[in-house]
Formats: structure tokens, C-alpha cells, sequence
């Protein structure tokens, strides 16, 4: 799944519900932003763990997430 500027469009309830969704359904998701969005900020996606970047006149940087969550017991 591509998404593409989140906040444009979209509350941030909304926004997250959206993003829960998709990642229940797809083994890859790109999201595209002028900003983090909100649901992003802890590095994980509906329980699941993502990598953010950041990319600048083509440089491509990993990013850590704003908050950080213990990691979840299994």
C-alpha cells in the first residue's frame, strides 16, 4: 500500500483507524508525509513494528521514533 500525505485529508482518529486497518491486511505499507503522522510517532502500527525515514534531495536517513513503547512481552 502506498498512502500519501495522511494529514491532508484526515483527522488523527481517523487516520489511525485508516492505518490499522491497512496493516491488517498488507505485508507493506509506504506512507508519504509532510509530518509524522500521530499514530506513527511510536514506531509501531497497530502492534506491529515499522522503520521510518527521512528523505531529503534524494539522501534517504533512518529516523527513531519520537515515543518510545517497551517492547511488547510475547
Amino acid at each position: 500500500w502506498l498512502v500519501d500525505d495522511l494529514q491532508a485529508e484526515l483527522d488523527e482518529a481517523t487516520q489511525a483507524m485508516l492505518l490499522e486497518k491497512i496493516s491488517g491486511v498488507a505485508d507493506q505499507m509506504l506512507i508519504a508525509a509532510l509530518e509524522l503522522p500521530k499514530a506513527c510517532k511510536t514506531g509501531r502500527v497497530d502492534e506491529r513494528p515499522i522503520d521510518l525515514f527521512h528523505v531529503e534531495q534524494g539522501q534517504v536517513e533512518p529516523v527513531e521514533p519520537v515515543v518510545k513503547e517497551p517492547p511488547i512481552a510475547l
